[in-house]
């Protein structure tokens, strides 16, 4: 996430200040492009390595849907084609294009209002 943040304040900052004060940027591992983590966050909880028994994902879903920054994360549009499917589920699958109904799918329909710009 750091790297989104300063790219935010690299516009925020003049020209001439970048050049007095910055000498050298190189984003490493940097999410410009999304993750496909968030999207596991929003529909099923992200606990990465925690076990099911310490940790209930149902909880952590609705916490982490909180976040305005997850929705950063998304994956962006423009670096998937229009039918690429990155979402697999038993009844449908989705692509970039369908995170508003995949979201909904999940019970998460409000969800679908932060997504339209990703």
């Amino acid at each position: 996430m750091g790297n989104l943040y300063l790219l935010q304040f690299f516009k925020t900052v003049s020209s001439s200040w970048k050049k007095q004060y910055i000498k050298r940027y190189i984003a490493i591992s940097g999410v410009f492009g999304g993750s496909v983590k968030s999207i596991r966050a929003l529909v099923s909880g992200e606990i990465e390595s925690i076990p099911r028994v310490f940790v209930d994902p149902d909880e952590v879903r609705s916490f982490q849907r909180t976040f305005q920054s997850i929705y950063w994360l998304l994956p962006k549009k423009q670096l998937w084609g229009k039918h690429e499917e990155i979402v697999f589920t038993p009844e449908r699958n989705y692509t970039v294009y369908d995170f508003g109904k995949l979201l909904e799918d999940a019970g998460f329909p409000i969800g679908k209002r932060h997504s339209k710009d990703s």
